[in-house]
């Protein structure tokens, strides 16, 4: 049964009571009610004729005895119910009831109610309501009151919350969904390429895990490493800070969050953090872009740390571990801690003593890094290394000659190794 309209529907009736109306044939230059078809229903109007009575409302038709059944009254001369109508002719006819109409008022707007139908909707403006329920297909979109739209989700909460895969055949833009949203370095704890001990002491300033450097007091803390996301835990009384480097700054507002009982402050504007400590997540403002700013960990458990535009917290920034590690090689670079001969020099020995090696280093450094020397050496015709000249993407390895000739020097150990710093 479906609820059907057509053009110039009229006929005539003798109905009395609140009864079944039988239909008495087309009025001349109308149709009958066998356009609506039979078992159909439609919207009706039945009036006296000269006289005061009317019904609108909802009927049913019936092609056998051509009957139209008063169904559902909208509006009537009965206050809104059945009229009892009274011996004599009345036209009945198909109407379109203003309880059942859609229009624009004095601004322009519509408003519809209840369930809306449409095999294509195109509109021009907005669609408005507090909340709600669009289906579509065999598919539901929902909007709470707070603004959140949920597809797959009757409790959404966020702007846009979808319980199930997204296909898309172009491009999706973010200021903070994805990868590289997260400003902090090794936020997994999964570099550590100065080999620092789980509960090892760790004195101010120095680094355990890369670009993660010791507070005022120290930042001893503990592990057990994964090769995936790691926690740690900052022991009492101990901090944890990460410098975030001005060219990465590039906005006025962010979010601080993380997973963990440790609490954490901020600086903008400065790399040195201050203040009170707080619970995740923090909102930070006032950051001036393209200055450095920073953060700081207290004592607690410590995972998934992140820093990113904006004041919303949003899921965290898994980074392939080779891109994370070429991120710190920016800030700090080890060659030869691996394993014996790591690092291995060849090379003529001038008249002059001189034994030298130009290394390229694995990425283009933040600045004019500092060298360091570590552990033993073992040479052939030289004697230990020293680095006397660097750039941000190359070094020079220079060692003394005992002969004219060809010369060799290697680490001894994965403990001897070339390091170099350019941290902030």
């Amino acid at each position: 049964m479906a609820l059907t309209l057509g053009d110039r529907v009229k006929e005539t009736t003798t109905v009395t009571g609140t009864g079944t109306a039988t239909l008495l044939g087309a009025t001349t230059g109308f149709q009958s009610f066998a356009v609506v078809g039979n078992g159909n229903t439609t919207y009706y109007c039945i009036a006296d004729q000269g006289g005061a009575n009317w019904e609108v409302g909802i009927g049913t038709y019936t092609a056998s005895g051509t009957t139209l059944a008063r169904t559902t009254v909208l509006a009537s001369s009965n206050t809104g119910s059945l009229v009892v109508f009274t011996a004599g002719v009345k036209d009945v006819f198909v109407t379109y009831p203003a309880e059942k109409g859609v229009w624009y008022d004095a601004s322009g707007n519509a408003t519809i109610t209840g369930t809306t139908t449409t095999t294509n909707l195109a509109y021009t403006g907005t669609l408005t309501g507090s909340t709600g329920v669009l289906n579509i297909g065999s598919g539901q979109v929902y909007k709470d009151a707070s603004g959140n739209v949920g597809i797959g989700t009757a409790s959404p909460t966020q702007k846009l919350d979808v319980t199930g895969n997204i296909n898309t055949s172009g491009s999706l833009n973010s200021i903070n969904t994805f990868a590289y949203k997260n400003l902090l370095i090794d936020a997994g704890f999964i570099i550590n390429q100065r080999a620092y001990v789980s509960a090892a002491t760790l004195a101010s300033g120095a680094y355990g895990h890369d670009r993660w450097k010791a507070g005022a007091s120290g930042g001893d803390y503990s592990f057990t490493q994964l090769a995936s996301n790691t926690q740690i835990t900052i022991a009492s009384g101990k901090s944890l800070i990460q410098v975030v480097e001005d060219k990465n700054v590039n906005g006025t507002s962010y979010v601080l969050s993380w997973t963990g009982t440790a609490q954490a402050r901020y600086a903008v504007n400065s790399a040195t953090p201050s203040g009170s400590y707080a619970a995740s997540p923090i909102v930070i403002t006032g950051q001036t872009a393209g200055t450095t700013m920073s953060v700081e960990f207290n004592t607690g458990t410590l995972s998934k740390p992140q820093l990113e535009l904006g004041a919303v917290a949003t899921s965290f920034d898994y980074r392939p571990y080779g891109t994370e590690l070429a991120l710190c090689q920016r800030y700090y670079t080890v060659l030869g801690n691996e394993a014996t001969a790591n690092v291995f020099l060849s090379g003529y020995i001038t008249s002059y003593g001189y034994f030298t090696n130009v290394l390229t280093l694995p990425v283009k450094m933040r600045a004019t890094p500092t060298g360091t020397v570590v552990g033993s050496w073992i040479g052939v015709n030289v004697s230990g290394p020293t680095i006397p000249y660097l750039s941000t993407q190359t070094v020079v390895v220079y060692a003394t000659g005992t002969i004219v000739g060809q010369g060799t020097l290697y680490n001894s150990s994965s403990a001897a190794y070339l390091s170099f710093s350019s941290e902030l």
